[in-house]
């Protein structure tokens, strides 16, 4: 997530394609490109993934943390669901 303004400039490309198409939309395209060429990268986001998959596949009946999960009962409120 070096730029993360770089997202919105592709999917604003991408709508002004949709909705003016071509020729007419070849500047927002140009834009699009060049502001991502030019945008700072980082692998920082996949490795990231890389690591929670990871432990996915190590862990994989570990689950959702009791204060996330709904409680629909009184029993499951006291148990320490929903907190």
């Amino acid at each position: 997530l070096a730029d993360p303004n770089a997202l919105s400039q592709a999917v604003a490309a991408y709508h002004a394609c949709h909705f003016v198409g071509m020729p007419e939309c070849e500047l927002a395209l140009a834009q699009a490109v060049v502001y991502q060429a030019r945008a700072p990268k980082s692998i920082s986001l996949y490795r990231a993934m890389k690591s929670v998959k990871d432990y996915i596949k190590k862990n994989p009946n570990v689950g959702a943390p009791l204060h996330l999960c709904n409680a629909p009962t009184q029993l499951m409120k006291e148990l320490g669901y929903s907190k």
